[in-house]
């Protein structure tokens, strides 16, 4: 699927990683762990795209799809309702009104799709962010510590969807400092070590 190869990365004139090298194939999920500052959320980004690697290469095999990324900082406006945030989610997968209003049941939040995401708890936000994962059928998912604020119910769902990708033959690359149930267990990168 993926395949990092010496990346290499420097904010501030510092160095987060250097020579960093490993491969992502279908059915893998690969835990990112280090310290606040270590390049967690850099890597993630260079894997996505988003952020140009100083060093190294990565190398896709077959088709490249776009990964589906879920930041930290959640990409949920405030000025929409839950479920106008999830649609515009859904449309950018291909996938209609219904995934939106079914994913918010999914995640407990049917009962504010009407509500406004700035009138929402943290934990509110982030299970919209998430809930995109209902439907996504993207083979990469690039997750920036999606378990921030979730409460016990949440996570469960979240896990839930994390077996659901993998099984499919997808592959997941996730930032965390939370444990994750024993069915989750994967590859860790330790970044900062």
């Amino acid at each position: 699927m993926l395949e990092a190869r010496g990346l290499g990365c420097a904010r501030g004139g510092r160095a987060l990683f250097e020579n960093l090298s490993f491969a992502v194939k279908a059915g893998q999920l690969w835990l990112v762990r280090g310290a606040n500052g270590s390049g967690k959320t850099s890597l993630l980004r260079i894997l996505a795209g988003l952020l140009p690697a100083e060093e190294g290469e990565l190398v896709w095999s077959g088709e490249r799809e776009p990964p589906l990324w879920v930041g930290h900082r959640v990409a949920v406006s405030a000025d929409l309702t839950a479920r106008e945030n999830l649609e515009f989610m859904a449309a950018l997968e291909g996938d209609d009104a219904g995934a939106a209003v079914a994913a918010l049941e999914a995640v407990g939040l049917g009962g504010f799709s009407e509500t406004r995401a700035g009138r929402l708890s943290e934990g509110q936000v982030r299970r919209i962010a998430l809930a995109r994962l209902a439907f996504s059928a993207r083979p990469l998912w690039l997750l920036d510590e999606p378990l921030t604020s979730l409460d016990e119910t949440s996570t469960r769902w979240f896990e839930a969807q994390l077996l659901r990708q993998l099984e499919r033959g997808g592959a997941v690359v996730m930032a965390t400092h939370r444990e994750l149930s024993d069915s989750l267990q994967g590859w860790t990168l330790r970044l900062g070590a």
